[in-house]
Order: structure tokens, then sequence, then C-alpha cells
């Protein structure tokens, strides 16, 4: 397997939890035009929900900066490992997804291609990790898709940006399934994976994505995890709405 340099550190350690100041008449629909003298806010889609909510962003301050002696690794970086190496068996490996042996085999070697540190992860974690490559990504596989990792997608709003990375592209000639990667299934369930992943199907569709958009949010190690939702009327209405209480509106 490649090597693979992986950035661990949290995100929203890099990214500001300020609040943008309310503005007027932003849409989704076109692209922000901004002269050198403007600065546009840029919001990252991992934190639309919680900067939406003040009550559960302070709450999750601590989370972000809080304290992990007892961890290897702190969990959210422990995520971020797992995506990296379910990313990297299901592009480079994609024939090992018939059988657990081998499945379990180049997870073992993606470890050591990405770096993990000793003890990163463990049993129970790998196993998990098994268990999402040669279920729910077999079957999109065995749909004849080709898999990409870490896509960047950019959502301009009149005086804002929101900027994501799709865990996992699962595309054929017809549609496009964006699969977002949690390490538990209550994160999976919860609405900031919903309005992340949704963030970044909006960003797909501006950046001129005219196939299907499809997406869903799984916990690593789900055997049955959702099947993937239509990025429809409905769901960009839940995404206006999370943009709304930012103090931007949405046309969609």
């Amino acid at each position: 397997l490649p090597s693979l340099e992986i950035d661990a550190v949290d995100e929203r350690a890099r990214f500001s939890l300020t609040k943008p100041a309310p503005v007027t008449a932003p849409t989704m629909s076109t692209p922000a035009t901004s002269s050198a003298a403007t600065a546009v806010p840029r919001v990252r889609a991992s934190m639309l929900h919680a900067r939406a909510i003040p009550q559960l962003a302070m709450g999750l301050m601590g989370d972000a900066f809080g304290e992990h002696e007892e961890d290897i690794i702190p969990p959210r970086a422990r995520g971020r490992l797992a995506h990296a190496i379910i990313g990297l068996v299901a592009t480079e490996l994609p024939h090992v997804l018939d059988d657990r042996v081998m499945a379990s085999s180049a997870v073992r070697r993606a470890e050591e291609a990405i770096g993990a540190p000793p003890g990163a992860i463990d049993a129970p974690l790998h196993e998990r990790i098994v268990t999402t490559l040669t279920g729910p990504l077999r079957k999109l596989r065995d749909e004849g898709r080709r898999f990409t990792i870490e896509v960047p997608t950019v959502l301009s709003l009149d005086s804002a940006v929101v900027e994501g990375t799709a865990d996992l592209v699962a595309d054929n000639a017809h549609n496009v399934v964006v699969i977002e990667l949690k390490l538990s299934a209550a994160a999976a369930r919860g609405d900031a994976a919903l309005t992340q992943v949704q963030a970044c199907c909006a960003g797909l569709e501006q950046q001129g994505e005219q196939r299907t958009l499809r997406y869903a949010c799984w916990g690593i190690g789900d055997e049955e995890p959702p099947a993937p939702q239509l990025w429809g009327k409905p769901a960009r209405r839940q995404l206006a709405l999370i943009i709304a209480q930012l103090g931007f509106r949405s046309s969609t």
C-alpha cells in the first residue's frame, strides 16, 4: 500500500468558533464574489450545526480541547485514522473486500502505511473497520462504484464560504453517494453529521456535479447502516434552516 500522511489534528483547533455577524440576502445558488478589502467568513461544514446551536457549541468546546491523558490518541484523531485506513484499503485494494481475512490483513498494512501510532487502532476498532469494508462498502463496490476519499467541497454563499471534506465518495455513471464516517453509531445518527454531509452535497452540486446525489452517515462497524438518502428538496430545506440560524438566508 502507498504511504499516506494523515493530519489527525482536531479541526476545531484550527478554525475560529466566533459566530459571524448576521448579513442580509445571501443565497446558496450563486458563488460568492468578494474584493480584497472584504474578508469572507469561512466555516467548516463539520462545525455548522454546533455554531448554529450556541448551547451545543459551548458544550463541544471542552471536548475539542479536552483532556485525554489516558488515551493513546484522542477519539477525534482515532476517527481520522480509521477514515484514512478505510479509504486506503477501499481505493487501493478493493478486491480484499470479498474476504474478511484478506481485509483484516490489508487493514494492518494500511495502519503501517499511514504511520498509525502503536495501539491507536485497537482490536475492537480493527474489527469494526473490517466490518465496514466487507459489509456496506463491498455492497457499494458491487454496484460498480469507484471510491474516492477526502474529497474537498466548497459551498459559496454571498457573504460566507462553507468548506467541507467528504470522507468517502462512491460514484458510478449515474449517481454519486457521499458517505460521512463516524467513529460511533451515536455520532452517525446525530444532527451534526447530517448537516455536515448535506453541506458536502450542496458544495458538490454547486461545483458542477450534475449526477444524482445521495448521502449517508455511517458508524464504523455498522453491518447494516442506513441506506443513502436523496439530496433533494427536503434535505436542502434542512440545510437552509441551519444556515439561517447562522444569520444567513438561503433560497433553497
